[in-house]
C-alpha cells in the first residue's frame, strides 16, 4: 500500500532545555507532529514493520521553470539531513519500536513538498 501526507517534511530539531532542565522543541515541530498522527488517525495509517519513505522537499518559488524541471525527482543534495526527517517522522507515533527496516529511504525535489510512505510487506 501507499500512503501520501500532504504537509512540507520537518527535520527533527535539536532538543532545548531551559533551566530546570525541561525539554521543549519548537512549536512548529510540535504542529508538524500533531497532524502527521491525526492526518494517519484519518487515513487509517499506522507504522509497519518494514516500509519505505520518500520525503518531497518543495523546489524554493525563486528557481525558474526551466530549472524546476530539471530538479523534479532528482536527489535533494542539501540540509536538512535525511535521518532527522526520519526521525521527526517517527516521533509523530506513539509506538516505532517495531519497526525493524527501512527498505528504502530518500529525499528528493519536488513541486510541492509531501511523505510518500509504502509497505514493504
Amino acid at each position: 500500500m501507499r500512503w501520501e501526507f500532504l504537509i512540507e517534511p520537518y527535520p527533527a530539531p535539536r532538543p532545548r532545555v531551559n533551566r530546570n532542565g525541561h525539554v521543549w522543541h519548537p512549536k512548529e515541530y510540535e504542529r508538524y507532529r500533531q497532524f502527521i498522527r491525526i492526518f494517519s488517525l484519518s487515513i487509517g495509517f499506522s507504522l509497519m514493520s518494514e516500509l519505505s519513505i520518500t520525503f518531497v522537499m518543495k523546489m524554493p518559488v525563486s528557481l525558474s521553470k526551466k530549472k524546476k524541471a530539471l530538479l523534479n525527482g532528482t536527489p535533494h543534495l542539501k540540509k536538512p539531513d535525511l535521518s532527522n526527517l526520519v526521525k521527526a517522522f517517527e516521533d509523530s507515533f506513539e509506538e516505532d519500536s517495531h519497526v525493524w527496516r527501512y527498505k528504502d529511504v530518500q529525499k528528493i525535489w519536488g513541486y510541492e513538498g509531501k511523505i510518500i510512505v509504502e509497505s514493504v510487506e
